[in-house]
């Protein structure tokens, strides 16, 4: 068991059960559970699903599908984000995006363009 692992189980809940409550929408009370200061989500596919307002700041999310998701309001202040896709996402309002989060995201919007036009 990885120190992660070790972590989320000293706070009761696994990273399984972590996805669940986002997944099921209940965004305010994994907020409210979720280990700090630091939580790995990393080859999670949380693809379209709804995750306004979630605070995922110092959250390992490389690999993560976030493809469609609504992430209106999220904090991603600190987040490790290498290769997370973010195909078709709504940015709106999203807090703690660094340049090098910008550029990575702005990378993918192109590519999505290029991809459709063939």
């Amino acid at each position: 068991m990885n120190d992660q692992n070790k972590e989320l189980l000293q706070f009761g809940f696994s990273k399984e059960e972590l996805v669940i409550l986002l997944r099921d929408g209940k965004i305010e009370e994994f907020n409210r559970v979720r280990p700090y200061p630091s939580l790995d989500l990393s080859r999670v596919n949380l693809s379209g699903v709804n995750l306004s307002m979630v605070n995922l700041s110092r959250t390992n999310l490389s690999e993560t599908n976030l493809a469609r998701t609504n992430l209106l309001g999220s904090d991603f202040s600190e987040s490790d984000l290498t290769l997370t896709n973010f195909w078709g996402a709504n940015f709106y309002g999203v807090r703690g995006l660094t340049l090098r989060h910008r550029e990575l995201i702005i990378a993918q919007l192109k590519k999505s363009w290029e991809d459709s036009i063939i």
